[in-house]
């Protein structure tokens, strides 16, 4: 089971440090344990990675192509809003509002 994508979440994972000024990354194992009843004494899912064997094509991929591993989400939010930016480079929503999504005009620009 994978933690919740909402912005309340997302911010304990990111974990914004005041004395630093940015944001440690640090609480996505914190985030994982309070949406679910995994035994907090066993190693969490976030943490751990699957082996070759495991994800056979996945591995493929990764072995013969380019990865990006820094890549961030352009809105620290869930699914839809982050569908809708990379589709049309921005968003009238900031959160996924349940089954059906708000109408978005086709362009930002006036004409």
């Amino acid at each position: 089971m994978r933690p919740s994508h909402d912005r309340e979440l997302i911010a304990r994972q990111l974990a914004f440090s005041d004395a630093a000024g940015t944001y440690s990354m640090r609480g996505f194992v914190e985030a994982y344990y309070t949406e679910t009843t995994v035994n907090r004494t066993s190693k969490p899912e976030p943490m751990g990675f699957f082996t070759a064997a495991d994800l056979p094509m996945t591995y493929f991929l990764a072995d013969n192509f380019a990865l990006c591993d820094r890549w961030f989400a352009p809105l620290p939010s869930n699914t839809q809003p982050n569908r809708i930016m990379a589709l049309s480079g921005f968003s009238t929503i900031d959160h996924t509002p349940g089954q059906l999504l708000p109408d978005q005009p086709r362009s930002c620009s006036s004409g």
